[in-house]
């Protein structure tokens, strides 16, 4: 999958033709996802986010209500049903149920890679949470880049997603 063109569609709304047509040649069907998820009790509540998961291919999507995404102060969550594409998180072999994320990620990093080869990779600044064991970068591109490392020295998820 071309994580660039992946980055390309951050900001699209779920049921627009690119996105629909480019994760359905991964074996997604991002509308049918999204919808179902709109039935479950998680979203009950909880109407800011959607959330798509892909386990058998090693990633998620997050996607936002429009409230969110276009800063509207007034409204009610899920009542228009637009939600825009804005994170994928990629995971390690067997981390929460999901395979390994096979491919390339941004500046040539792969999930295998050690906490020091993603931090030559990535080159510049981030901020660094030990609490956390997490690594953030905060504009690659136009976009966040989240490194959680679960006290590992591999990451187990690595999150882009959309800096507004």
């Amino acid at each position: 999958m071309d994580i660039n063109k992946v980055i390309s569609l951050f900001g699209k709304e779920y049921r627009d033709s690119e996105l629909v047509e480019f994760f359905q040649k991964d074996g997604l069907d991002i509308v049918k996802n999204v919808q179902d998820y709109m039935k479950t009790d998680d979203y009950e509540g909880a109407e800011s986010s959607v959330y798509v998961e892909y386990p058998l291919r090693g990633y998620s999507l997050v996607f936002e209500d429009e409230l969110d995404f276009f800063d509207i102060a007034d409204g009610v969550y899920g009542e228009s049903g637009r939600y825009y594409f804005i994170c994928i998180h990629i995971y390690a072999q067997g981390v929460d149920g999901y395979n390994q994320y096979k491919e390339e990620i941004v500046n040539g990093i792969k999930i295998t890679d050690s906490n020091e080869e993603v931090r030559k990779k990535m080159r510049s600044n981030y901020k660094r949470h030990d609490f956390l064991d997490v690594d953030i970068w905060e504009n690659v591109n136009g976009i966040k880049v989240f490194v959680d490392y679960k006290k590992k020295n591999t990451p187990q998820i690595i999150s882009l997603s959309l800096t507004k």
